[in-house]
């Protein structure tokens, strides 16, 4: 299946009710799963973005419906990119290089 980087930012709503809710995090992580996505490691992370996912979905187009109905949350908003294995990356470089 295919492997996104899920980029996160909590909304400024978001934010304001962590504070007194905490458990929202636990009500986005299930959304995750609602929507069909296997969601492999997740960080918090300080800087620009809140929370780093790798996910897995079962299609390139899935990504695109999975993106919006988390936008559409109103809690976070995301960035998606795909994803691909280090050693699936330098086969595809290998090939690429011997056709040339």
């Amino acid at each position: 299946m295919p492997l996104y980087v899920l980029l996160s930012t909590l909304t400024s709503e978001c934010k304001e009710k962590l504070r007194s809710e905490p458990d929202i995090l636990v009500d986005i992580c299930n959304k995750f799963k609602e929507c069909k996505m296997d969601t492999l490691p997740q960080f918090a992370t300080l800087g620009p973005y809140n929370f780093v996912n790798i996910v897995e979905v079962e299609s390139d187009k899935a990504i695109y419906g999975i993106s919006a109905e988390l936008n559409a949350l109103g809690t976070i908003n995301t960035i998606v990119m795909p994803a691909l294995p280090l050693k699936e990356y330098l086969s595809e470089i290998k090939k690429m290089a011997k056709k040339r």
